[in-house]
């Protein structure tokens, strides 16, 4: 039996991404924990149905009434508990710079701006081979190895060279075995139209370290034939790495790569040097359409959790039921005004006219806000059903515990549900 519940939740739920929300800190796990115990202290001995309709009710009821917990908490400033929201970045000159906000959600009203130049790009260490007559052969055949180092880290590459290959074949195999080997290079056989080409490597890092280069490429102490770096010229450095130049707000700074993250909050790319005073800014704004949808993710999670309550028979399921739709009807007005209305059946149905509205005169986030209360409420009622789903499904009691010393049975919420607590916490 236990199996069977099992093999349903992983079918179900097993494969479904997990939120920053599912993540937990010591001290919230413990109070989980806490929470179980207190509830099943007084709670009576039940014979519960173990059907497995019953069994994969009390699981769904559990799942969904997390996915409306996590969204009501995305939805929610961790400091001030008011509504807050996704924001977008912008740049009035995406050629000399874009950017993407990385931040947390924020309360309706941010705002925020920098101004950013560009002096100098970050660039990556080129080295370019000697460039040599297409069907010449300046290697004879044999085994040949090389060592690259880059990032303090040496890789050892060997390659064998055949009489009927010519210097451009070796060019070829070369930029395929560098390539392949992912060792932060990229390669690529260049030709200067005059029947002659050269094997150029480019690192994948950009910027200045603790040494000029970024990588060497040698083969003084091999375990096989040397001199294919003299003959094909690897280790000539045609351009030296370079840390990226700029301007934010007016002081200089440097960067090793053209993508990096200013306050943590924004993730900038620079693309071309600024030229005659040229600038980019970088301005913060709530997003209409994200907007828009997390209200219809929120609608459409309320609707899937109070439709499967409704479902049951138990008094405890008539009574949640009874509750979510109170909190509906307390915050009808704030409702209405974001274009949400309940229907006779407990839904609540979505206005697009009213939110394409909000959206177009740019009064949706101020209204999204008078529903916090709304979003606070569904947030502890969701919780309440998450810790105990076996009080959604029918069962009958059998004895009442000791009023003057109850005892604590922290997994009599479930066997089935109970304890996949700790599969996401």
């Amino acid at each position: 039996m236990i199996s069977q519940v099992y093999s349903n939740y992983i079918a179900e739920y097993g494969m479904r991404p997990y939120s920053k929300h599912s993540t937990h800190k010591k001290s919230e796990l413990k109070s989980v924990y806490n929470s179980i115990v207190k509830l099943n202290k007084s709670s009576p001995f039940y014979k519960l149905d173990v059907s497995d309709n019953a069994q994969t009710r009390a699981i769904d009821i559990k799942e969904n009434a997390r996915s409306l917990a996590e969204i009501t908490e995305d939805l929610t400033d961790v400091q001030t508990g008011g509504m807050t929201f996704k924001s977008l970045a912008d740049s009035d000159n995406e050629a000399v710079a874009s950017a993407e906000y990385i931040g947390d959600n924020t309360t309706a009203g941010t705002t925020h701006s920098f101004n950013i130049s560009v002096d100098q790009l970050a660039e990556p260490q080129i080295n370019t081979g000697a460039f040599l007559n297409n069907h010449s052969n300046v290697l004879s055949s044999g085994t040949y190895v090389f060592d690259v180092n880059i990032s303090s880290i040496t890789y050892e590459l060997q390659f064998s060279v055949k009489d009927t290959e010519n210097t451009l074949d070796i060019q070829n195999k070369l930029s395929r075995l560098i390539n392949k080997s992912q060792i932060g290079l990229s390669a690529a056989v260049i030709d200067n139209g005059q029947g002659q080409s050269a094997l150029q490597l480019t690192s994948n890092m950009t910027g200045v370290g603790s040494k000029p280069v970024i990588f060497t490429v040698t083969d003084d102490n091999t375990s096989a034939a040397s001199g294919v770096v003299d003959a094909l010229g690897l280790n000539n450095t045609t351009q030296y790495p370079a840390n990226a130049v700029f301007r934010l707000n007016g002081e200089s700074r440097t960067s090793s790569s053209n993508t990096f993250t200013v306050d943590k909050d924004y993730e900038v790319t620079l693309h071309s040097v600024s030229h005659d005073n040229e600038s980019a800014t970088i301005s913060l704004h709530q997003d209409m359409n994200s907007l828009a949808d997390s209200l219809r993710e929120l609608v459409g999670s309320y609707n899937k959790l109070t439709s499967l309550i409704s479902e049951g028979t138990s008094a405890g399921s008539r009574r949640i039921y009874g509750d979510f739709r109170a909190i509906t009807e307390k915050y009808s007005a704030a409702l209405n005004a974001n274009g949400l209305s309940l229907q006779e059946n407990g839904q609540i149905s979505i206005d697009e006219d009213t939110l394409k509205q909000n959206s177009s005169d740019g009064s949706m986030p101020d209204k999204l806000s008078q529903i916090n209360g709304f979003k606070n409420a569904l947030y502890k009622k969701a919780t309440a059903v998450m810790i105990d789903p076996m009080e959604y499904i029918n069962k009958n009691i059998i004895s009442y515990k000791n009023p003057v010393r109850p005892s604590a049975d922290p997994y009599t919420t479930s066997i089935y549900t109970g304890m996949m607590f700790n599969g996401y916490c």
